[in-house]
């Protein structure tokens, strides 16, 4: 009877030693998900974000570039919840301010702040080689479904490669923007602030009457890493590089402010990451005329497990 306690003892004490280290394993996978999950996350809504601010310069733009009023009129332009100050698109200044109202659901997220555009020098935006300057003030998008949220000051440059306006594209006419930055300051819903550099190109084709496709790529080279569209710091405070190996494509017809295909991959981090845009909530791949949930992340644990999260938009 003493050996079967001694025996039933010492299997409560290794189911316990079991139980503890399996519990282990699982406590410490989770932070790890949970990183990922955040890193891929801040990357797609900052480029999302990022992507947004220059369709709405283009379509500022288009709205005011005919006259370059100067009477100081202020259009509500409501398919991107803003409003835009013609006070300064004169000859010598030649700068709008588009104010967001925060209260559009332009989406599936409501914006406050503003961006000022500036197009430099004795140019028209429509003429190749112009360079437009969006310089962000407090620009803050936030997200309706969860309230999170994404901060965004600095500058960036788009420059109108081809030359031609989005307004006056017929169908199956194609133009090409350059957008670059090196002074992006991002803050994230926790406050965390950091750092971003942005380098890629953007194709716009007019598919039909009422849509259009952007294309873009990541066009600079970090060391071992081509195709680079943004790099910086993660605010888990790790170096990333963002690499578009497929093209990230827009449809407006289809979708206005998500990405419906395309794939990028985030280097750099502890574990390398990937990211699928245009997928459901299940992480399937949308192939229908709807817009779609978000993105799908895949990667690999330390131990070479595969993991895989959906994030939404």
């Amino acid at each position: 009877m003493k050996k079967s306690l001694i025996k039933i003892s010492m299997l409560c004490v290794c189911a316990a030693l079991v139980f503890t280290a399996c519990k282990k394993k699982t406590d410490d996978a989770t932070p790890a998900d949970t990183s990922q999950q955040t890193n891929g996350g801040d990357d797609t809504r900052a480029q999302n974000e990022s992507d947004a601010a220059v369709n709405d310069a283009e379509t500022a733009m288009s709205s005011t570039n005919s006259t370059m009023r100067t009477d100081g009129t202020i259009i509500t332009i409501s398919s991107i919840g803003a409003t835009v100050d013609t006070s300064n698109a004169n000859a010598s200044t030649k700068t709008l301010v588009i104010t967001y109202d925060g209260t559009t659901n332009i989406g599936g997220r409501k914006r406050t702040g503003s961006i000022s555009v500036a197009l430099s020098g004795q140019t028209h935006w429509k003429t190749a080689g112009a360079v437009l300057t969006l310089t962000f003030n407090n620009y803050k998008a936030t997200r309706v479904s969860d309230g999170k949220s994404l901060t965004i000051n600095g500058s960036k440059t788009i420059t109108n490669t081809t030359g031609g306006l989005v307004a006056t594209m017929l169908v199956g006419d194609s133009l090409v923007r350059t957008v670059a930055s090196s002074n992006m300051s991002l803050t994230f819903d926790d406050g965390t602030v950091r750092q971003w550099n942005v380098s890629r190109t953007r194709s716009i084709t007019r598919q039909s009457s009422t849509g259009y496709t952007v294309t873009t790529i990541g066009t600079a080279t970090q060391g071992s890493h081509t195709n680079v569209a943004a790099w910086g710091t993660t605010r888990l405070n790790s170096p990333f590089y963002s690499i578009i190996n497929t093209p990230i494509v827009w449809n407006t017809a289809k979708c206005l402010y998500a990405p419906v295909s395309g794939t990028r991959t985030i280097a750099g981090i502890d574990r390398q990451l990937t990211i699928t845009y245009g997928v459901d909530d299940t992480g399937t791949a949308v192939t229908s005329n709807t817009c779609p949930y978000g993105v799908r992340l895949d990667w690999t644990t330390v131990s070479g497990d595969p993991r895989t999260a959906v994030v939404i938009y």
